[in-house]
């Protein structure tokens, strides 16, 4: 959905939050961002597992927003479970979770 406000923050491994990048309004449908790995203040990351998570407002009525993570499939197993795809650092995924290849 349109917002008229989207921020998205970027967590470390503790949970903690790094940096928030204000993207302002926002048309409905996927958008791609890019992270520079810097902080808050600028200074650069350290190596490490990070998350993001995104809030979007249009007139100040919180709207749901997905996250999505783009990665290279390094494995596939079957499992009780299903088919899983193991997604390097992003673990392992399950088929029905794959959105689009590429």
């Amino acid at each position: 959905q349109a917002a008229d406000q989207v921020k998205v923050s970027i967590h470390d491994a503790s949970g903690q939050v790094i940096r928030v990048i204000d993207l302002d309004g926002q048309s409905a449908g996927p958008l791609t961002l890019k992270w520079d790995g810097k902080t808050s203040d600028g200074a650069q990351a350290v190596d490490g597992v990070y998350s993001i998570s995104v809030s979007a407002l249009r007139s100040e009525e919180k709207i749901e927003a997905q996250t999505l993570s783009l990665g290279t499939v390094q494995g596939v197993s079957q499992s009780s479970q299903g088919v899983r795809l193991n997604v390097g650092e992003l673990g392992t995924v399950g088929l029905a979770d794959v959105k689009e290849i590429f």
